[in-house]
């Protein structure tokens, strides 16, 4: 399911058609050297490459607030792990 969708109790198959496949997206401004992991529907995909996504999370606080209680839901990988 849609994270966003999901938030805001909306409908993201019926919202998305025939594009049923989630989008694994990576935000790496949420966490301090971390990365944030995100399930997407098609729309939200799009929005945030469309927009960015610094306007993206200005747009659903209600993602930012569960970002920030659920942290452990979201935590990604560390890019500075990989680092030698």
């Amino acid at each position: 399911m849609c994270v966003v969708c999901d938030l805001y109790h909306v409908d993201w198959r019926f919202k998305n058609g025939k594009f049923t496949k989630l989008v694994k997206v990576n935000l790496f401004r949420v966490f301090s050297k971390k990365v944030a992991n995100l399930d997407l529907c098609r729309l939200h995909d799009l929005e945030i490459f469309k927009i960015g996504e610094v306007r993206f999370l200005a747009n659903y606080m209600k993602l930012v607030e569960d970002i920030e209680k659920n942290r452990t839901k979201y935590d990604g990988y560390s890019p500075l792990d990989s680092v030698s």
